[in-house]
């Protein structure tokens, strides 16, 4: 686990410097689960000290900082080239930032909102996560994320490289399997399921995409060269399945 975490930090430092022009998805995910938020019955909810954790470029946190107002943040990212480039934005006057592993990260206790977009799923061990951050709550704290289900590709006509491709996607943490862990009278749970799309021209540039942001890292053990896809140029659907969950512990 600490080479395929090596790999995931290497990986987004490579991304970094693309990350905002190529993380497409990532931004459509993070406003619909903005939208979420902003539609339960939360208009009361006092911010005092918000951590972001898997922050990259900091997105999240701009769009949150425009519906509350928040005393202090913290953005954790396991990326260093993360952290430097959100540090050097102006994002919030008591902002701070951490490079570190949020599965090794031991401070959620301190805070009374913590917050992530489409960063959990590369967690070694999901459940533990979960339940360690849901542990660490105190009372009338809240946690909100985003976490994707499944990615499907399918291709506009049909091709025998739509099975090779398939193969290639990383599995994600079922949307239902999330519910039954947060499940517990301690807690009060929303949550959501939705669906996006993108379309590429060709199954290459999904997955070039990828790499743009530094999201390619494998966490399949059997190993296949996308450049064999090099020359198929049909167009090529993305699915993506992605929860959305509001905790608040009581």
């Amino acid at each position: 686990m600490k080479s395929l975490k090596k790999n995931i930090t290497k990986s987004f430092d490579r991304g970094s410097n693309n990350y905002d022009l190529n993380a497409k998805i990532q931004k459509k995910i993070c406003q619909q689960l903005i939208s979420f938020f902003k539609n339960l019955d939360n208009s009361d909810l006092q911010i005092v000290n918000a951590l972001e954790i898997g922050c990259g470029s900091g997105f999240m946190t701009k769009e949150l900082i425009k519906l509350k107002k928040i005393e202090k943040i913290h953005l954790l990212d396991i990326s260093s080239e993360m952290i430097k480039k959100v540090s050097s934005q102006n994002l919030h006057k008591n902002a701070s930032f951490e490079i570190a592993d949020f599965d090794n990260f031991s401070r959620y206790n301190e805070y009374d909102f913590i917050y992530s977009n489409m960063a959990m799923h590369w967690s070694e061990n999901i459940k533990n996560l979960i339940l360690k951050i849901l542990l660490n709550l105190s009372k009338n704290s809240f946690f909100i994320f985003s976490i994707p289900h499944s990615l499907k590709i399918s291709f506009k006509k049909k091709n025998k490289a739509e099975n090779f491709c398939s193969s290639l996607v990383n599995q994600f943490p079922k949307y239902n399997d999330i519910k039954q862990i947060i499940c517990s009278e301690n807690y009060n749970l929303f949550s959501k399921q939705i669906s996006l799309n993108e379309i590429y021209n060709r199954p290459i540039d999904f997955f070039l995409n990828l790499k743009k942001i530094g999201a390619n890292v494998s966490l399949i053990k059997k190993k296949s060269n996308i450049f064999s896809l090099r020359h198929i140029t049909v167009k090529t659907l993305i699915n993506y399945d992605v929860g959305f969950f509001f905790i608040k512990k009581i």
